[in-house]
């Protein structure tokens, strides 16, 4: 049997989110398979899924013992036999109805790719935020996709596989590498390039649930210098592919590189990552800003690196943090 689309959501320790997701996702239709990878979990995953799978005949259970979402994802894709692929987290939310829109959209319009909106939900946040959304939908361009992955200020399109649905054709032999942060970018872009018919909704259909612990406590040298690879593998992409205009792909740098140098700014340890990070950045010049003043908070985060006061201000921003931190422990 074959279905029209298959669900792919790794599942690592997270017995506190399924119910949640398990929920939103509500009874899956018969065209519909969902595959979850559990990835070496400890804890109570592998029953609370498997009590999903006995009550949902279209549900698969999968173990992936190498540990990582890109092999968790990797093996999900391998078993999936569906004609197209959503990955989810098992943190998040998928909004009412969503499944539903989704097979809509593959019946319409036959697309190699579907991008829509989600929204960001940080813990301890009165409310979240929203990309804003019209509900409005249509076939766009490649062209016209990329500039909004580049210069959007909200970061609407991402690189992250939540809010995108690949048909397997398109996806083909690619698969995720094994790179600690930023996989998913590099998942991502390789296959967009190759993208002929795209449909982008502007609608919200999924809740992004942002872990601020293992954003921001778990950074590592190895994850950045991954994030730095990653982000230079995109460039290079772009700039081949002839597809946008060099200020598009210099603001989307220039963001990126901005925040691996915030987060190794203090670092003794990454010296050599912060010398190739201020390398690159002192390539752009002040005139960048004409091109990124749309976007205030980068705008004004760039001209404090150009006037070298970005690392004193990052570094008091930081100690004041842990110094609040530790008040409270």
């Amino acid at each position: 049997m074959t279905y029209e689309l298959s669900i792919v959501m790794p599942v690592y320790n997270a017995e506190r989110y399924l119910k949640r997701i398990l929920s939103s996702i509500g009874n899956i239709p018969d065209n519909v398979e969902i595959i979850f990878v559990n990835n070496r979990s400890t804890d109570n995953s592998l029953q609370i899924i498997n009590d999903y799978y006995n009550a949902h005949p279209t549900s698969r259970v999968i173990s992936e013992d190498r540990p990582g979402v890109a092999y968790a994802r990797n093996t999900g894709l391998r078993h999936a036999i569906g004609d197209y692929i959503w990955f989810i987290d098992a943190d998040d939310v998928i909004h009412s109805g969503a499944i539903r829109t989704i097979l809509n959209i593959i019946h319409d319009h036959s697309f190699d790719l579907l991008v829509f909106d989600y929204q960001s939900v940080a813990p301890n946040k009165v409310g979240s935020e929203i990309n804003t959304s019209s509900n409005i939908g249509g076939i766009v361009s490649l062209t016209a996709l990329l500039h909004e992955m580049l210069t959007d200020e909200h970061d609407a399109i991402g690189g992250f596989p939540h809010n995108k649905v690949f048909s397997k054709a398109l996806i083909g032999s690619s698969t995720f590498q094994d790179f600690r942060y930023a996989e998913d970018l590099a998942f991502f872009v390789p296959i967009l390039l190759r993208s002929h018919r795209i449909y982008r909704l502007h609608q919200v259909l999924y809740d992004y649930y942002q872990n601020t612990e293992s954003l921001v406590h778990n950074i590592d040298i190895k994850k950045m210098t991954d994030y730095s690879a990653v982000i230079d593998g995109v460039e290079k992409s772009l700039v081949h592919s002839r597809l946008v205009n060099r200020s598009d792909i210099n603001r989307y740098m220039i963001k990126h590189r901005l925040s691996i140098y915030s987060l190794i700014i203090d670092w003794k340890q990454g010296s050599s990552l912060q010398r190739y990070i201020r390398e690159r950045l002192d390539t752009y010049s002040l005139s960048e800003v004409f091109y990124l003043r749309k976007d205030k908070r980068l705008t004004i985060k760039f001209l404090l690196y150009k006037l070298h006061v970005l690392a004193a201000l990052t570094y008091l921003r930081d100690t004041l943090v842990r110094k609040k931190q530790g008040d409270f422990e």
